[in-house]
């Protein structure tokens, strides 16, 4: 029951899970079988209550995180820095709302280029996009949001074929299993062949299936890019 619990007290209790003796559509379980011999099982549950108002409450505070990321020299821009500051438990959690906020709102890209832009300032080109910032976080949670979907589509042939072929793809010289009168070289070199073939069917995929690609995320991108090349302007030197 959820009644004795107290919001913002954790409650910690172990509860014995036990199988059902019957139920429709669920195959009996042998008879013999006991339930100590079912073993056991470890679940952490959330339970979390939400006061929810209707829309329009939520219009004034809207505006102004809009407004926040299309004039962002304008001080108020500091919205959007202040709901990262108050994330800092929940990174993950802050950037995956925010961005469902901003798409619902049509400005994703302008908020997305907001937190990169900052991130660009403080970032090292050896080291672009791979601490554990908000604007990657935010970055990462978008490509879930509206890339799922496509990914599944471009990458599932790939994988499904890999997963049939079961071919055996180690490649790390103190793993290698030798069979026969196959040597550890000779395997390896064979893997590395089954490997890089795996890699250039997933990039064809990939790259053949830009029409598919949500133009929310290619347009995010070439933002993103722009960005990039401005800070870090290309050299003759660089192999890019």
């Amino acid at each position: 029951s959820l009644k004795g619990l107290i919001v913002d007290h954790p409650r910690v209790a172990w509860y014995r899970l036990v199988a059902r003796k019957s139920s429709p559509g669920l195959k009996r379980r042998s008879p013999e079988v006991t339930n100590e011999e079912l073993g056991s099982l470890r679940v952490m549950v959330l339970v979390r209550e939400d006061t929810i108002l209707p829309s329009q409450y939520y219009r004034p505070l809207l505006d102004l995180m809009v407004k926040s990321v299309q004039t962002p020299w304008v001080t108020y821009a500091n919205v959007v820095t202040m709901f990262e500051e108050v994330a800092v438990a929940g990174k993950t959690e802050m950037a995956t709302i925010m961005v469902k906020v901003y798409l619902g709102q049509g400005r994703v890209v302008e908020y997305l280029d907001f937190l990169n832009q900052r991130d660009l300032e403080k970032s090292e080109k050896a080291t672009l996009f791979r601490g554990n910032s908000y604007a990657t976080k935010a970055n990462d949670q978008f490509m879930k949001v509206v890339a799922t979907k496509y990914l599944q589509q471009v990458l599932k042939p790939v994988i499904d074929m890999i997963y049939e072929e079961k071919k055996y793809c180690e490649i790390d010289p103190t793993k290698i299993e030798t069979s026969g009168r196959q040597t550890a070289e000779s395997m390896i070199e064979a893997n590395v062949a089954t490997v890089a073939s795996y890699v250039l069917r997933a990039s064809k995929a990939i790259f053949s299936s830009v029409r598919q690609c949500p133009p929310v995320m290619r347009l995010a991108f070439k933002r993103l890019r722009k960005r990039v090349e401005e800070t870090f302007p290309p050299n003759e030197d660089d192999n890019a």
